[in-house]
């Protein structure tokens, strides 16, 4: 039988053996049965602004007061016009922090990001709700100081 002309090119890659002791990031976090039902139910295109009281979204964007404005995945442009700005970069400088695919985007992108006590104990409260990894949390937070 002929060998594909992938299996020689397989057979260079080294993929390293699974490690217990790797730190858990947030790009590693799954989304609970709740949060999956919540961002399900979601409108398709935003007529109107979603706010998330219970902090289940995946994908949103956090106001300076610790607001959570929850979105479908690749949606953030509704909220973007709902709050008339034009985009990210006016959004972050208006003090919005991003999340998308369950990770906050605490880093200084299109600017320096000032993040509030309300947008902490917003972040805080997410993971405590969603029984998230403590670790998760506490990584994102070295990126504060």
């Amino acid at each position: 039988m002929k060998k594909s002309p992938f299996t020689r090119l397989l057979s260079k890659v080294n993929i390293p053996p699974y490690r217990d002791d790797v730190i858990t990031s947030s790009a590693d976090l799954v989304p609970t049965m709740r949060m999956k039902n919540f961002n399900v139910n979601l409108p398709q295109t935003l007529d109107v602004l979603v706010q998330d009281n219970r902090l289940l979204a995946t994908n949103g964007w956090l106001s300076k007061d610790g607001t959570l404005y929850a979105c479908r995945w690749r949606q953030h442009k509704n909220i973007t016009l709902a709050l008339d700005m034009l985009n990210e970069a006016e959004m972050e400088r208006s003090g919005y922090i991003k999340l998308t695919n369950m990770k906050w985007l605490v880093e200084d992108r299109y600017c320096d990001t000032n993040i509030t006590p309300e947008q902490i104990n917003t972040i805080k409260s997410w993971y405590e709700l969603n029984d998230l990894p403590k670790s998760s949390f506490e990584l994102l937070q070295k990126n504060w100081c």
